[in-house]
């Protein structure tokens, strides 16, 4: 993504700044001996629709006994005048429930993932190949089997939790009533080398 599509989406808040570490100072100038250091921030592209749906439940921990979260979107006026509301549900999978802050995490790692191919490849192929590895890193953890887990269930949920009801169309600014979907339409599972990697 090129810089004026970048501060397009920055003015349209359709972006979001992680800090990143780089040299602070021209070469040369350390401490020490040591480069000095500032964060700086880290442009991650943001799809700003499920975030708006309330796709994804500010909690730390997995939400038990609540799987369906509905959501009012806006009112809509029909030809003859009269006003509907525009609601929106997120129905959770029973045995992974709502996708939380956690996921929320790993969905940002996954759109900067996706920012690069399309950077690099001109635009995005489907299949998209994503490294947990990178996944894992971009997420801001560390790899280990704990969230190589979280990382299959992470898949797993965003596949199986449904979105039923209104979306927001950006390019017809305005409300497309009936929509059923889920984020990913399929998940495999591969291996390449050492690397295990997801197409969705």
């Amino acid at each position: 993504m090129n810089e004026a599509a970048r501060k397009e989406q920055d003015d349209a808040g359709v972006g979001a700044n992680l800090p990143q570490l780089v040299p602070a100072a021209p070469k040369g100038n350390h401490r020490n001996g040591a480069a000095l250091l500032t964060l700086v921030p880290d442009y991650i592209p943001a799809e700003v629709s499920l975030e708006n749906l309330g796709y994804f439940t500010p909690s730390s921990k997995r939400i038990r006994n609540i799987y369906v979260k509905e959501k009012v979107l806006g009112d809509k006026t029909g030809p003859d005048g009269t006003k509907r509301t525009i609601t929106a549900k997120i129905s959770a999978n029973h045995e992974l429930g709502l996708p939380i802050t956690s996921d929320f995490d790993y969905y940002r790692a996954f759109l900067k993932i996706c920012d690069e191919v399309a950077d690099s490849q001109g635009r995005l192929y489907m299949p998209i190949a994503v490294p947990t590895t990178k996944l894992i890193r971009y997420a801001g953890k560390k790899e280990s089997a704990k969230e190589w887990k979280e990382v299959r269930e992470w898949f797993a949920r965003l596949r199986h939790t449904a979105i039923r009801g209104g979306t927001y169309n950006a390019k017809r600014k305005d409300y497309d009533e009936r929509i059923e979907t889920g984020v990913f339409s399929q998940i495999v599972i591969i291996r390449r080398g050492n690397e295990r990697w997801e197409d969705c």
